[in-house]
């Protein structure tokens, strides 16, 4: 029994090595294997995910160690949106709406009149927040969430994101592509062009005029009229994207139903594929601290992080700066002496050199060095033998260069 567990043990290490081996996306533990709807972070450390079960977990250490808030039995919870570090709705089934005050340590529940399941919300001032969600729904609060009314005027139309560029306009959008727009915070919508009868799944606005939506086959739009119209980019994918995000005007990432990530580095003219861990990933939303720091979360209690934006390390080889050598020739040491003295010398270039030593008249008594050398630095060592008393002078040559030093001998 021991022996079986070990091996279990040791399986499972090999498969967690292996799932998160050739990504920069790592999967994080956490202690429910369910589906996260909404995933948002204050900071690197801090965060909040909600999910199935009417589970909302919290982290203080970026997604090592989550902490359960709260469960609401039977409730599935959908999506997150924080209007500031404090203030935070999340969105569900049965119309379910929570709120907090205190960065998530505590929700109350909201009393939102509807019914059905909302999908996607957005708290844009602190009074205006907006759900959108099953059979059309849309509610609304002017108060802060105090209280709600709801507009069921999209009849048959599953809603699956909703999201507001300033305080009077916003757009939702879901099934067959359908959109529709409020210039007046909500009191009316008309149905716009949204270029596409596939699903929407989500809307993302970096400013009053440049936004995204994706959803199916693998489908972008962008608008940089505010909306107005839309413009497909190819993501090159066929499948079901769920979430987007823009940390900055140029890098953005895609996540859904498919085994990688997308992400484009210049505002979506080109995407490309970034690989993650295990091969059954279904993500449901996406969000990025800054450029480099990114979640994303979805099904079987998968909760990804990078901390690289998604790329890789580079493991190529640096290349070493070549080593700059002078022509030098260094005093000897020690000086004086008797015995052995060594002289250090550096040569700067590959060459055929010599060392010889003279006494005072200018004889050259000694040929320590007649060769070729490479360049680098050396040392050699002189010895006294054969030599008397006084005063020597040592020089190195070469073809180019030339230095002299003295030395004292003492017998």
């Amino acid at each position: 029994m021991k022996l079986y567990s070990v091996i279990i043990l040791f399986l499972s290490i090999i498969s967690f090595v292996n799932a998160n081996a050739d990504s920069a996306w790592v999967k994080l533990n956490t202690p429910y294997e369910i589906i996260y709807g909404g995933i948002y972070f204050f900071d690197e450390n801090n965060g909040i995910v909600c999910g199935e079960g009417g589970i909302i977990l919290k982290t203080s250490d970026g997604g090592n160690n989550w902490t359960r808030i709260i469960t609401i039995i039977g409730d599935r919870l959908t999506a997150i949106s924080f209007l500031n570090n404090q203030t935070g709705y999340i969105c569900g089934s049965g119309g379910r709406i929570l709120k907090t005050t205190d960065a998530g340590n505590s929700w109350v529940t909201q009393n939102t009149v509807s019914t059905l399941e909302l999908k996607s919300i957005h708290a844009i001032t602190e009074r205006n927040v907006f759900a959108c969600g099953d059979s059309g729904v849309v509610v609304r609060s002017i108060d802060g969430g105090d209280t709600w009314e709801s507009n069921n005027a999209f009849n048959s139309y599953f809603l699956s994101t909703i999201k507001f560029i300033n305080e009077n306009t916003g757009y939702t959008a879901g099934l067959s592509g359908k959109m529709f727009r409020t210039l007046d915070a909500g009191e009316n919508w008309e149905e716009v062009n949204s270029g596409t009868d596939k699903n929407i799944h989500s809307i993302f606005f970096l400013n009053q005029t440049t936004g995204y939506f994706v959803g199916l086959p693998g489908n972008i739009f962008k608008t940089t009229d505010s909306g107005i119209s839309w413009n497909f980019q190819n993501s090159g994918v066929g499948n079901s994207l769920r979430s987007v995000y823009f940390p900055n005007a140029n890098t953005g990432y895609i996540a859904g139903y498919m085994t990688f990530i997308l992400k484009t580095t210049n505002s979506g003219i080109n995407w490309k594929i970034q690989q993650i861990p295990y091969t059954d990933n279904l993500l449901t939303s996406i969000f990025f601290v800054n450029d480099t720091v990114g979640y994303a979360c979805g099904y079987y209690g998968r909760i990804l992080k990078t901390t690289t934006g998604g790329e890789m390390p580079d493991t190529s080889v640096i290349p070493v700066p070549p080593v700059i050598y002078n022509f030098n020739l260094a005093q000897n040491y020690p000086n004086p002496f008797n015995g052995f003295t060594k002289i250090n010398y550096e040569v700067p270039v590959d060459d055929n050199y010599s060392l010889e030593i003279f006494d005072l008249s200018g004889r050259k008594i000694r040929s320590v060095i007649n060769r070729f050398i490479q360049k680098g630095n050396y040392f050699i060592n002189i010895s006294s033998d054969n030599l008397a008393s006084g005063v020597y002078f040592y020089r190195l040559r070469s073809e180019k260069y030339s230095q002299v030093k003295k030395f004292t001998l003492i017998k």
